[in-house]
């Protein structure tokens, strides 16, 4: 093993989207001093803004699963060796709207 330092961390999938009452998984990865890249969803800390929206198993073996709860938006974070990164949650409600016509 090396002595790199992690550089920096993103989350590869990008920002979450879709129906409350689903869940996605999310990963994130590690970028060292030397040039590699490592996988770390594992051994960072997950976290969301508003857990009523969105919420987020923060660390373990089920790390980075997101339960999209309700229709809204907030923020996904992930942390590992210091730094941060984070993208956009945007659940849609589970349930077509009508548009308020009745037949």
């Amino acid at each position: 093993m090396t002595d790199a330092e992690v550089v920096s961390i993103q989350i590869p999938e990008g920002n979450v989207e879709g129906a409350a009452g689903t869940e996605q998984q999310q990963t994130f990865q590690a970028t060292y001093s030397d040039g590699r890249t490592e996988t770390v969803t594992e051994q960072g800390k997950w976290t969301t803004a508003d857990p009523l929206v969105a919420d987020v198993v923060f660390s373990g073996a089920n790390a980075g699963l997101v339960s999209l709860l309700v229709e809204g938006s907030t923020e996904l974070s992930a942390t590992f060796a210091g730094l941060t990164t984070s993208v956009d949650v945007l659940v849609s409600g589970a349930e077509l709207r009508g548009s308020g016509d009745t037949h």
